[in-house]
């Protein structure tokens, strides 16, 4: 009933009666019925005897030609801190990954004051590492309005504002992914001359 008639040109989910958009969705549930949810963005629509569609949301169509990039970067990670974080093991997904996406308390803050984390990151950034600062909670989002904010992104980290874990892996995948596939094209170019 959605993929015939509208004309909705992004990625969604339709779970139950609601659509949501594919990249600020995630699921929230293994048992209930409505598993997905979009924490920090309404519905697009809502289906039920009535279909009730936000096209001021919907992303607009864009004409031309249709691509598909399959060279994703998945040299990925995901690092959750809590109270008793190893920084051992931190160290080592640091060294092992092209990115890293660290979840951190409240709006992303993470104890600054732990100079041996904070010297890990800062090498990691040093070594061309990105690092995506995310919040643990399920609404909000990540903000430097707190210093302990603020250090992280004077030291390089980028901000994950709203979006969800999903969201981070896709996009990381893809945007390195495209940078790989450059660079190698770029060196192959430079050695045919």
């Amino acid at each position: 009933m959605i993929a015939g008639p509208y004309l909705i040109p992004e990625v969604v989910i339709f779970f139950g009666n609601r659509l949501l958009r594919g990249n600020r969705a995630t699921k929230e549930s293994s048992t209930v019925i409505q598993a997905f949810n979009s924490p920090n963005m309404e519905p697009l629509a809502r289906f039920g005897v009535h279909f009730d569609i936000l096209w001021d949301k919907i992303q607009k169509y864009q004409a031309g030609h249709f691509n598909v990039f399959t060279k994703v970067e998945t040299s990925i990670s995901y690092v959750q801190l809590s109270p008793c974080l190893n920084l051992n093991a931190i160290k080592m997904v640091m060294s092992n990954s092209r990115a890293v996406i660290v979840a951190g308390y409240g709006m992303g803050n993470l104890p600054t004051s732990n100079t041996d984390l904070m010297r890990i990151l800062n090498q990691a950034v040093a070594d061309g590492v990105i690092i995506v600062i995310k919040t643990q909670c399920y609404h909000g989002s990540v903000d430097d309005v707190y210093e302990t904010g603020r250090v992280l992104t004077q030291m390089g980290c980028i901000l994950a504002m709203d979006m969800t874990v999903e969201c981070l892996f896709a996009k990381l995948s893809y945007l390195l992914g495209k940078v790989s596939f450059s660079l190698n094209f770029f060196r192959a170019s430079l050695q045919k001359k």
